[in-house]
């Protein structure tokens, strides 16, 4: 199982520390710049890895947006900054398999990507 987290920020936050408890050693991938994950995301990538994204502003989500045509059938978990209609689109344009926003208590994040871990991925 591997996890792939986009956390575009400098620092280590309560979302990065939540994911970090959760995911054994070198399962767990981090990128903070959006370049480090494209070329991630440019190589093969295993059916069962879930990819998280959190974007702490609607411009950075609206970053991420071109990457969409190569995330392909990546499970992919979108914590977006807001619920601003115009958020939820670009987000939900992501074709995420859960949604969330960064003013959550990341408890519905971690009973998600638990079941997904615990959960095979459809081949």
């Amino acid at each position: 199982m591997n996890v792939i987290l986009y956390v575009p920020n400098s620092g280590r936050d309560d979302i990065q520390q939540r994911i970090e408890d959760m995911i054994p050693g070198k399962g767990l991938k981090i990128y903070k710049t959006l370049e480090g994950l494209s070329e991630r995301l440019h190589q093969p990538i295993d059916p069962e890895t879930i990819l998280i994204i959190v974007a702490r502003s609607q411009e950075k989500l609206s970053e991420i947006f071109p990457l969409r045509r190569v995330l392909g059938d990546v499970r992919t978990v979108v914590v977006a900054p807001d619920q601003d209609p115009k958020t939820v689109s670009l987000a939900h344009q992501l074709r995420p398999r859960f949604l969330t926003y960064v003013n959550s208590d990341f408890g519905d994040l971690v009973a998600v990507l638990q079941k997904m871990i615990e959960t095979e991925a459809p081949r």
